[in-house]
């Protein structure tokens, strides 16, 4: 078996030691018969639940699934009003015209620039320190993570 690229889906304390915390990125190298995965986890061999680990990248659930959040998650940016934005950092802040849901858009960076948007389940309070808060909590999680959770999806156009 080839190693595979897997995401730890929820803290796990092993038996040999080793602590995986949630959102951890992994190497499959086997699965047993029981459902038991064998993964690499800082050169050391782990033996963890299959059902605590899956395949990265995460599949972006379909866009009927997110609508179940929200459905402005199918809807044209015009449905949006532009709440609070940080030119400096990257992200900003939307409400959703009909339901009032909140949306927090975060710019990623690597060889190229990408948009999440992220469906906030609680409002952030309305201040400049605490937008910068929420943005710093969700930009420091992995995509996997976010796309887990089923808050992520698309920029709308």
């Amino acid at each position: 078996m080839d190693r595979q690229r897997y995401f730890v889906k929820e803290d796990f304390d092993s038996a040999e030691g080793a602590f995986l915390p949630r959102g951890t990125y992994v190497w499959l190298l086997s699965m047993t018969e029981e459902g038991d995965a064998t993964v690499e986890f800082q050169k050391r061999e782990v033996l963890i639940p299959g059902r605590m680990v899956c395949p990265s990248p995460v599949p972006a659930p379909p866009m009927e699934k997110l609508m179940e959040k929200d459905p402005c998650f199918a809807r044209g940016v015009e449905e949006f009003d532009l709440v609070y934005k940080s030119d400096d950092l990257l992200f900003a802040f939307y409400r959703c015209k009909e339901h009032g849901a909140w949306f927090l858009e975060d710019v990623r960076g690597g060889i190229g620039l990408y948009s999440r948007f992220i469906y906030l389940a609680d409002p952030p309070e309305q201040t400049e320190k605490e937008y910068e808060k929420v943005w710093r909590s969700f930009h420091q999680r992995a995509d996997d993570d976010l796309t887990l959770l089923g808050i992520m999806g698309p920029m709308p156009l």
